[in-house]
């Protein structure tokens, strides 16, 4: 074979392993859209402006996606109306579902109280985030909020009958949290709790006296509440439905 040959056979070669290759412009990456997060928003009240974005798919506890992904309302709109839930304890709420903690001003390292106010207002969310999360089935949730709960009242000891009034409205006779409220009443609640016991909720006032009455007759040994018996079971957990 001679040179002329040579190149002409290394150039049909060449031709060859090109053709094995396909052209850059019929080449297609790979989809990127499939990692892009799923983003739902939720909205507050009947009529509200506020809202807010949530990735529903990071969090084992948003178990219940199919809404977003429906022919139904939420899966055209993308938006979860919450009319019971303001944005305040749905940020909380949020804020549990992506880290399983709760950041409160009162128990937090070397917390000061500077007024009444500010701790009222904090236990009402947390009032509000146990409700929200009995109402959605969020057990979890809910035994995370009410250790938080007894945490700050027995290191801070705020309490307000305001908040006795919210529970009362949102929950059932037979409500964990009810029951925490009460003996909490009952074991260390001074006189000045109930110094206008017209705005106690009456409900709540017969079950405190029915567990003065079984404190009193069963000769109940008053070593302070274990926490533990007022968390929810854990059997499952259904968001998003």
């Amino acid at each position: 074979m001679n040179l002329r040959s040579k190149r002409k056979a290394s150039s049909s070669l060449d031709s060859e392993d090109t053709n094995r290759f396909t052209p850059a412009i019929n080449s297609k990456r790979p989809s990127r859209e499939r990692k892009k997060p799923k983003f739902a928003t939720a909205s507050f009240g009947n009529d509200s402006e506020d809202r807010v974005y949530f990735d529903v798919g990071r969090s084992p506890f948003i178990k219940r996606k199919n809404a977003f992904e429906s022919p139904m309302r939420e899966g055209q709109t993308k938006v979860f109306p919450l009319p019971d839930t303001n944005l305040k304890t749905f940020s909380l709420f949020e804020q549990w579902v992506y880290s399983q903690i709760l950041n409160l001003i009162q128990t937090a390292p070397n917390y000061v109280r500077q007024t009444e106010i500010e701790g009222w207002a904090e236990n009402q969310t947390l009032a509000e985030l146990w409700i929200f999360g009995d109402r959605y089935i969020i057990p979890e949730l809910q035994n995370t909020t009410i250790y938080a709960i007894h945490t700050i009242f027995r290191e801070v000891d705020t309490m307000s009958v305001e908040q006795f009034n919210y529970i009362y409205e949102n929950t059932h006779e037979t409500s964990l949290l009810r029951k925490y409220i009460v003996e909490q009443c009952v074991d260390v609640a001074d006189e000045n709790v109930f110094e206008d016991t017209s705005k106690v909720p009456p409900e709540m006032l017969a079950d405190i006296c029915r567990r003065f009455a079984v404190v009193r007759t069963e000769g109940e040994d008053r070593i302070g509440l274990d926490i533990e018996d007022y968390f929810v079971e854990c059997k499952s957990t259904i968001i998003l439905t």
